[in-house]
Protein backbone atom coordinates (compact mmCIF):
# COMPACT_ATOMS: atom_id res chain seq x y z
CA UNK A 1 0.00 0.00 0.00
CA UNK A 2 1.77 3.39 -1.32
CA UNK A 3 1.89 5.78 1.90
CA UNK A 4 3.37 9.20 1.64
CA UNK A 5 3.75 10.95 5.14
CA UNK A 6 4.42 14.84 6.03
CA UNK A 7 6.87 14.71 8.44
CA UNK A 8 7.13 17.99 10.35
CA UNK A 9 10.48 19.56 11.63
CA UNK A 10 10.45 21.67 14.68
CA UNK A 11 13.56 23.82 13.80
CA UNK A 12 13.61 27.34 12.54
CA UNK A 13 16.36 26.17 9.83
CA UNK A 14 17.49 22.43 10.02
CA UNK A 15 20.98 21.67 9.13
CA UNK A 16 22.21 20.62 6.58
CA UNK A 17 22.03 16.74 5.13
CA UNK A 18 23.27 15.59 2.45
CA UNK A 19 21.55 13.67 0.15
CA UNK A 20 23.33 10.58 0.13
CA UNK A 21 23.17 10.27 3.61
CA UNK A 22 19.23 10.25 3.33
CA UNK A 23 18.70 6.67 3.32
CA UNK A 24 20.43 6.27 6.01
CA UNK A 25 18.24 8.78 8.43
CA UNK A 26 15.74 7.12 7.37
CA UNK A 27 16.62 3.71 7.92
CA UNK A 28 17.63 4.58 11.57
CA UNK A 29 14.17 5.67 12.05
CA UNK A 30 12.98 2.78 10.70
CA UNK A 31 15.19 0.42 12.87
CA UNK A 32 13.98 1.94 16.33
CA UNK A 33 10.89 0.38 15.48
CA UNK A 34 12.49 -2.84 13.49
CA UNK A 35 16.19 -3.66 13.89
CA UNK A 36 16.01 -6.47 11.72
CA UNK A 37 13.76 -4.61 8.84
CA UNK A 38 16.03 -1.83 8.66
CA UNK A 39 19.17 -4.16 8.42
CA UNK A 40 17.30 -5.86 5.65
CA UNK A 41 16.34 -2.72 3.76
CA UNK A 42 20.25 -1.40 3.83
CA UNK A 43 21.68 -4.83 1.86
CA UNK A 44 18.32 -5.46 -0.54
CA UNK A 45 19.19 -4.45 -4.03
CA UNK A 46 17.53 -1.61 -6.09
CA UNK A 47 14.56 -0.29 -5.80
CA UNK A 48 14.19 0.76 -2.98
CA UNK A 49 10.57 0.47 -1.72
CA UNK A 50 10.64 4.37 -0.50
CA UNK A 51 11.15 7.52 -1.79
CA UNK A 52 12.63 10.80 0.58
CA UNK A 53 12.60 14.18 -0.34
CA UNK A 54 15.32 16.68 0.79
CA UNK A 55 13.97 19.00 3.87
CA UNK A 56 12.04 21.78 2.44
CA UNK A 57 9.70 24.59 3.78
CA UNK A 58 5.53 24.61 3.38
CA UNK A 59 3.30 26.68 4.99
CA UNK A 60 5.94 28.48 7.45
CA UNK A 61 7.01 24.83 8.46
CA UNK A 62 9.99 22.15 7.66
CA UNK A 63 9.06 19.22 6.42
CA UNK A 64 10.83 16.07 5.44
CA UNK A 65 8.52 13.81 2.87
CA UNK A 66 8.75 10.14 3.06
CA UNK A 67 6.70 7.56 0.84
CA UNK A 68 6.77 4.14 1.43
CA UNK A 69 5.91 1.34 -1.48
CA UNK A 70 5.46 -1.42 1.15
CA UNK A 71 2.92 -2.48 3.47
CA UNK A 72 5.40 -3.36 5.88
CA UNK A 73 7.03 -0.39 6.45
CA UNK A 74 4.44 2.11 7.79
CA UNK A 75 4.20 0.70 11.33
CA UNK A 76 7.79 0.04 12.04
CA UNK A 77 8.50 3.58 10.35
CA UNK A 78 5.38 4.82 12.34
CA UNK A 79 6.78 3.34 15.71
CA UNK A 80 10.29 4.31 15.69
CA UNK A 81 9.53 7.89 14.68
CA UNK A 82 6.87 7.96 18.02
CA UNK A 83 10.04 6.13 20.29
CA UNK A 84 12.59 8.60 19.00
CA UNK A 85 10.97 12.18 18.62
CA UNK A 86 13.73 13.38 16.87
CA UNK A 87 15.75 12.94 13.58
CA UNK A 88 19.39 11.00 14.94
CA UNK A 89 21.29 13.10 13.08
CA UNK A 90 25.46 12.71 13.82
CA UNK A 91 26.16 15.41 15.32
CA UNK A 92 22.38 16.74 16.54
CA UNK A 93 18.95 15.54 17.16
CA UNK A 94 16.24 17.92 15.66
CA UNK A 95 13.14 17.45 17.39
CA UNK A 96 10.06 16.27 15.05
CA UNK A 97 5.84 17.17 15.85
CA UNK A 98 5.40 12.94 15.27
CA UNK A 99 1.38 14.34 16.25
CA UNK A 100 0.97 16.64 13.09
CA UNK A 101 2.82 14.14 10.66
CA UNK A 102 0.27 14.02 7.66
CA UNK A 103 -0.39 10.67 6.03
CA UNK A 104 -1.83 9.91 2.51
CA UNK A 105 -2.23 6.01 1.55
CA UNK A 106 -3.78 4.61 -1.19
CA UNK A 107 -4.17 0.62 -1.77
CA UNK A 108 -2.28 -0.54 -5.17
CA UNK A 109 -6.09 -1.74 -6.42
CA UNK A 110 -7.29 1.94 -5.60
CA UNK A 111 -4.73 3.94 -7.89
CA UNK A 112 -5.81 0.86 -10.77
CA UNK A 113 -9.58 1.05 -9.48
CA UNK A 114 -9.52 5.59 -9.86
CA UNK A 115 -7.76 5.92 -12.35
CA UNK A 116 -9.21 8.28 -15.36
CA UNK A 117 -8.74 7.43 -19.25
CA UNK A 118 -6.97 11.00 -19.47
CA UNK A 119 -5.07 11.54 -22.58
CA UNK A 120 -2.82 14.44 -21.41
CA UNK A 121 -1.11 13.46 -18.36
CA UNK A 122 0.19 16.83 -16.97
CA UNK A 123 3.57 16.27 -14.65
CA UNK A 124 5.49 18.30 -12.10
CA UNK A 125 9.21 17.50 -10.98
CA UNK A 126 9.85 19.28 -8.11
CA UNK A 127 13.56 18.15 -7.71
CA UNK A 128 16.38 17.39 -10.14
CA UNK A 129 15.36 14.13 -12.28
CA UNK A 130 17.37 12.39 -14.63
CA UNK A 131 17.81 8.77 -15.19
CA UNK A 132 20.59 6.07 -15.32
CA UNK A 133 22.24 4.83 -18.82
CA UNK A 134 25.28 3.40 -19.01
CA UNK A 135 27.92 5.66 -16.74
CA UNK A 136 25.99 8.70 -17.86
CA UNK A 137 22.86 10.33 -15.93
CA UNK A 138 20.06 11.33 -19.01
CA UNK A 139 18.25 14.39 -17.78
CA UNK A 140 15.49 14.88 -20.23
CA UNK A 141 11.53 13.69 -19.91
CA UNK A 142 11.84 11.36 -22.34
CA UNK A 143 8.29 9.61 -22.16
CA UNK A 144 9.58 5.56 -22.34
CA UNK A 145 11.94 6.30 -20.32
CA UNK A 146 9.80 8.03 -17.13
CA UNK A 147 7.14 5.54 -17.81
CA UNK A 148 9.65 2.45 -17.91
CA UNK A 149 11.20 3.91 -14.38
CA UNK A 150 7.39 3.62 -12.93
CA UNK A 151 6.48 0.84 -14.48
CA UNK A 152 9.76 -0.86 -12.77
CA UNK A 153 8.74 0.15 -9.29
CA UNK A 154 4.94 -0.60 -9.39
CA UNK A 155 5.70 -4.63 -10.68
CA UNK A 156 8.15 -4.30 -7.97
CA UNK A 157 6.02 -3.49 -4.85
CA UNK A 158 2.24 -4.14 -6.43
CA UNK A 159 0.53 -7.59 -5.56
CA UNK A 160 -1.04 -6.94 -9.70
CA UNK A 161 1.44 -6.34 -11.93
CA UNK A 162 1.28 -4.35 -15.10
CA UNK A 163 1.95 -6.06 -18.82
CA UNK A 164 5.09 -5.12 -20.33
CA UNK A 165 3.09 -3.89 -23.24
CA UNK A 166 2.32 -0.66 -21.51
CA UNK A 167 5.79 0.15 -22.40
CA UNK A 168 5.92 -0.68 -26.12
CA UNK A 169 2.47 1.67 -25.96
CA UNK A 170 4.67 4.66 -24.48
CA UNK A 171 7.73 3.96 -26.77
CA UNK A 172 5.00 4.45 -30.23
CA UNK A 173 1.93 6.48 -27.99
CA UNK A 174 3.27 8.64 -25.49
CA UNK A 175 5.01 12.26 -26.72
CA UNK A 176 5.67 15.87 -25.26
CA UNK A 177 3.14 18.10 -25.49
CA UNK A 178 4.69 21.16 -23.83
CA UNK A 179 7.25 21.64 -21.37
CA UNK A 180 8.59 23.92 -18.97
CA UNK A 181 11.68 22.71 -17.70
CA UNK A 182 15.44 23.66 -17.12
CA UNK A 183 18.42 21.98 -15.61
CA UNK A 184 19.57 21.88 -12.21
CA UNK A 185 22.76 20.11 -10.55
CA UNK A 186 22.30 18.13 -6.94
CA UNK A 187 25.05 17.92 -5.67
CA UNK A 188 24.87 14.07 -3.35
CA UNK A 189 27.62 15.11 -0.89
CA UNK A 190 29.78 12.58 -3.16
CA UNK A 191 29.30 13.70 -6.05
CA UNK A 192 26.90 15.74 -8.27
CA UNK A 193 24.10 14.78 -11.00
CA UNK A 194 22.77 16.39 -13.71
CA UNK A 195 18.83 16.44 -13.88
CA UNK A 196 15.58 18.35 -14.89
CA UNK A 197 12.82 20.37 -12.89
CA UNK A 198 9.96 21.94 -13.81
CA UNK A 199 6.76 21.06 -15.62
CA UNK A 200 5.93 18.56 -18.55
CA UNK A 201 2.49 17.60 -20.33
CA UNK A 202 2.54 14.10 -22.25
CA UNK A 203 -0.19 13.41 -24.77
CA UNK A 204 -1.54 9.72 -25.98
CA UNK A 205 -1.48 10.35 -29.32
CA UNK A 206 -3.99 7.91 -31.66
CA UNK A 207 -5.85 6.77 -28.43
CA UNK A 208 -8.89 5.51 -29.84
CA UNK A 209 -6.50 2.72 -31.09
CA UNK A 210 -5.73 2.22 -27.51
CA UNK A 211 -8.63 1.32 -25.64
CA UNK A 212 -10.20 2.67 -21.96
CA UNK A 213 -8.42 -0.22 -20.10
CA UNK A 214 -4.65 0.91 -21.70
CA UNK A 215 -5.36 4.72 -20.89
CA UNK A 216 -6.47 4.10 -17.48
CA UNK A 217 -3.34 1.66 -16.68
CA UNK A 218 -1.03 4.81 -18.44
CA UNK A 219 -2.88 7.05 -15.75
CA UNK A 220 -2.16 5.29 -13.55
CA UNK A 221 1.05 4.63 -13.48
CA UNK A 222 1.21 9.08 -13.97
CA UNK A 223 -0.85 8.75 -10.57
CA UNK A 224 1.81 6.43 -8.99
CA UNK A 225 4.46 8.96 -9.50
CA UNK A 226 3.71 10.74 -6.47
CA UNK A 227 4.46 8.23 -4.26
CA UNK A 228 7.26 6.06 -6.12
CA UNK A 229 9.06 9.10 -8.03
CA UNK A 230 10.80 9.22 -10.55
CA UNK A 231 13.86 8.12 -12.32
CA UNK A 232 17.30 7.24 -10.61
CA UNK A 233 18.10 8.21 -6.70
CA UNK A 234 15.06 8.56 -5.32
CA UNK A 235 16.07 8.05 -1.76
CA UNK A 236 18.08 10.60 -2.48
CA UNK A 237 15.65 13.38 -3.22
CA UNK A 238 15.81 13.51 -6.62
CA UNK A 239 12.76 12.65 -8.91
CA UNK A 240 10.15 14.09 -6.78
CA UNK A 241 6.97 14.32 -8.88
CA UNK A 242 3.64 15.43 -8.93
CA UNK A 243 0.00 14.97 -11.30
CA UNK A 244 -1.39 17.78 -11.74
CA UNK A 245 -4.92 18.37 -13.44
Amino acid sequence: MPVALCIPILVSEPPAVAPVHLPDLFLDCLAAGDTLLATCLRDAPPPRPYTLSRFYRQDGRWIWRVTLLRDDLLEPLQAGLERLGALPLAETSVPLDVARIEMQQVRYEEILDRAADEKRLCLRFLSPTSFRTGLASYPLPDPLVVFQSWWRRWNSFAPLKLERVLLDVAAVHLAIARHELHTQVMDLGVGQVVGFIGSVTLLVMQAHRLGNDVLRRLNALADYAAYCGTGQRTAQGMGQTRRYA
